[in-house]
């Protein structure tokens, strides 16, 4: 089929080129609506006795058992998802502003192994200041609910069992999941293109089907 025929059906069935066109541009203004998120994660690692100590020595069942009752505090004040495996992530989900705190799982989909006592927060919001201020604020209620069952239960300070949290690198490192502006572009070209190659072939198989049935009319 010829450039010139192709124009020329185009013309005659404007209406089919005006529906492909009205979906191509609402689909690119989809595109250019949705906006990345900034994501962060951090590991709260809770250690019995010294703190300097190693903490290998220090993951006995006790404290990840401690762990997992401060991360269950922790979750009241958390978004409900819940991710389908240890290695999935909360940006992942969809969610654009929120946290989740989970105990460190080193098992698969099918299945939990909690070895380790440490908790992992994963925030995401609009901005990397909101999603920094989301992984302190869940440190600092952390390490306050540690304390403070700690302190109800008459663990005193220099207790050699009293159970300390170390919750790394002050600095979070926040980092950004969604399209830039350069692969939008190219997403805008990919969609123009296929929707115009859908709508001709669209306007070409409504016009033979039409003259086909004139075509059938004329001869009765």
């Amino acid at each position: 089929m010829t450039v010139f025929r192709l124009l020329s059906i185009a013309i005659r069935r404007w209406y089919v080129v005006l529906v492909g066109l009205v979906c191509v541009v609402a689909l690119c203004a989809t595109l250019a609506e949705e906006e990345g998120v900034y994501w962060a994660q951090a590991d709260v690692l809770f250690l019995a006795g010294d703190k300097g100590g190693n903490p290998l020595e220090n993951q006995t069942e006790n404290v990840i058992h401690f762990a997992s009752v401060i991360q269950s505090s922790l979750e009241e004040g958390g978004s409900d998802i819940r991710l389908s495996s240890p290695s999935a992530s909360l940006h992942g989900t969809g969610l654009r502003s929120g946290f989740v705190s989970m105990l460190a799982d080193t098992g698969g989909q099918w299945g939990s192994n909690f070895n380790r006592a440490v908790i992992r927060i994963e925030a995401v919001d609009e901005s990397p200041e909101l999603v920094r201020a989301a992984i302190d604020n869940a440190v600092d209620e952390i390490t306050a609910e540690t304390a403070r069952l700690q302190d109800a239960s008459g663990v005193t300070e220099d207790a050699s069992t009293r159970i300390s949290v170390d919750a790394g690198p002050d600095a979070v490192s926040v980092g950004y999941m969604g399209s830039t502006r350069g692969s939008r572009y190219r997403a805008f070209a990919v969609i123009a293109l296929m929707g115009g190659a859908i709508t001709l072939a669209a306007a070409a198989l409504l016009d033979r089907a039409l003259l086909a049935r004139f075509a059938a009319r004329a001869a009765r």
